[in-house]
């Protein structure tokens, strides 16, 4: 894995913390798959109450950029992983004047910071 930044708007942060709220969420999630996106879920698929939030990271929304895979893979490597978050972050971001809340990976550690 290579050193890696990805990051969220204030939007996608509202949209992640509303959802977490709304379900009594404390975490939420980084996800790498075969795309790049934070995730927060609720309820399971074999009640039939199985909800999502879905943020994915600039570049590599698969409905919008057609090499996000290839993007993803070359930055990651092929494995799968997640990396947890609590929700507090975003609480605190959104009550900040930063217009972005980001994140970079690297070997040994995570940073969060806020910009803009």
């Amino acid at each position: 894995m290579k050193n890696f930044n990805v990051g969220l708007n204030r939007e996608q942060a509202h949209r992640l913390r509303e959802f977490c709220d709304l379900h009594s969420k404390e975490n939420f999630l980084f996800v790498k798959d075969k795309e790049l996106y934070f995730l927060a879920a609720t309820g399971s698929i074999a009640n039939n109450n199985f909800q999502t939030c879905v943020e994915h990271i600039q570049g590599y929304d698969p409905k919008i950029d057609l090499d996000y895979y290839e993007k993803a893979r070359a930055i990651l490597g092929a494995h799968d992983f997640s990396e947890k978050f609590e929700v507090s972050i975003l609480k605190q971001f959104l009550a900040s004047k930063y217009n972005r809340v980001n994140f970079r990976f690297k070997v040994s550690s995570i940073t969060v910071t806020f910009s803009g």
